[in-house]
């Protein structure tokens, strides 16, 4: 065989070789983070400029009656409900990301509410940190919570 028919060879089997590499590999979506069942587990109060300068902390007793799920789903959209055991209320929301900022604007009686918090994931929990500037005699604070994976 001559050496230029030995390099065709050669150059069609390798670019045959690439297209089936390249045609079996599987180009899966990626799905956030977020997506799934979140139930709430605790929650905490900071009250100082931020959460690390805090002057004080207490655990918000909030959480040890209320139990908070969140559902986000892969179309950017989800629900929040809130039950007591007596009660629920359920709202509908749409969420985006931003580095660690998550977006959610909820849907209440016909209301829209946009509001931002921080987000962290750690293996299985969700930790929402949510900032509340000093209304009236209550001082500036931060809503720590943590959220299991269902």
């Amino acid at each position: 065989m001559k050496p230029y028919k030995r390099n065709i060879s050669t150059l069609v089997g390798t670019a045959l070789l690439i297209l089936i590499v390249v045609a079996c590999e599987k180009n899966e979506p990626t799905v956030h983070e977020l997506v799934g069942t979140w139930v709430s587990t605790s929650g905490k109060i900071y009250y100082g400029a931020s959460v690390a300068s805090a002057d004080s902390s207490v655990a918000d007793p909030y959480y040890n009656f209320m139990i908070i799920t969140f559902v986000f789903k892969e179309d950017n959209t989800g629900s929040i409900s809130a039950t007591d055991g007596s009660w629920t209320q359920t709202n509908e929301f749409t969420w985006s990301t931003s580095g660690s900022d998550l977006v959610v604007l909820e849907e209440e009686d016909g209301t829209s509410t946009l509001f931002t918090v921080i987000y962290d994931i750690t293996g299985n929990t969700l930790t929402i940190t949510e900032y509340s500037a000093a209304i009236f005699d209550i001082p500036e604070r931060w809503h720590v919570v943590k959220y299991q994976k269902q």
